[in-house]
């Protein structure tokens, strides 16, 4: 670093002395490090920032409140290094697992079936509980699903009507979006997960529902692949949720800066404040 600051001319430093830091010049890698220290040590306050940046885009005209969705993406983890192999740790692992096993095992293969699995009539049963298991576990995420859409049922009014999709396989809600709306008065005896299904198969639900591709799905589409924000550079929940208010406040940021530009070409007032 200090053989890359003496060559710098003294006159270069003389006309730019007070302007820019000569280590600016030195590439991004400090850029990196300088941005990486900053999220990691403001983290509390960005979560202050993203609502702070609402408020301005609530001030220019950007905000309006009427139809509100809700939706989630998978963003990629920060994988640890230190969890790569290479050749010869795999192989020191697997020696290391091969005289374990030898002491454990002595002449046997160590593949052996489990005693309760020796029998067909131990696999069958084995078989049996594992299916019955699988159902329970089926029921349970059902109910869950089910509890969500009576809480929100509870609380929605007359201002504020709720749309939730009642399944998350692609398969049956496109099922769902190829068949005809109903008709006809709503059963009495139908649950709320079946009365939420009906809603959405009408024409003004499915009109409602397919806001979404205008509203909260580009969102996330602009900030992954235009923002770069498809995977995080930290890692622990509190410092992705940190990471993530950073960048949800850049693309909010990016949105009132380009309302600013629009009203100026137009004659208008830029944005100040």
């Amino acid at each position: 670093l200090n053989d890359i600051l003496t060559s710098i001319p003294s006159s270069f430093k003389r006309a730019w002395a007070g302007v820019l830091n000569p280590r600016h010049f030195l590439g991004v890698r400090l850029w990196v490090s300088v941005i990486a220290r900053f999220r990691k040590r403001h983290r509390g306050g960005l979560e202050t920032l993203f609502v702070e940046i609402l408020k301005l885009c609530h001030a220019a005209g950007l905000v309006r409140l009427g139809v509100v969705a809700l939706d989630g993406t998978k963003v990629k983890a920060n994988a640890s290094l230190a969890a790569n192999r290479t050749s010869k740790s795999l192989e020191a692992e697997a020696e290391a697992i091969d005289s374990a096993e030898d002491e454990m095992f002595g002449e046997s293969r160590g593949d052996e079936l489990p005693a309760e699995l020796r029998e067909p009539s131990g696999r069958l049963s084995r078989l049996r509980s594992c299916h019955e298991r699988l159902l329970r576990e089926a029921d349970e995420q059902r109910a869950k699903q089910q509890q969500k859409i009576d809480a929100r049922a509870a609380e929605e009014t007359a201002e504020c009507e709720y749309l939730i999709a009642t399944t998350k396989d692609w398969k049956p809600r496109k099922a769902m979006r190829d068949a005809p709306p109903p008709r006809g008065r709503i059963p009495k005896d139908m649950s709320a997960r079946d009365r939420m299904e009906r809603k959405l198969l009408t024409q003004r639900g499915r009109e409602l529902y397919r806001l979404r591709g205008q509203t909260v799905e580009p969102v996330f589409g602009q900030m992954k692949e235009t923002q770069g924000a498809d995977c995080f550079m930290m890692r622990g929940e509190q410092e992705t949720k940190g990471e993530w208010s950073l960048n949800c406040s850049a693309h909010n940021i990016k949105k009132l800066h380009s309302e600013s530009v629009r009203r100026g070409r137009k004659g208008g007032k830029w944005l100040s404040n």
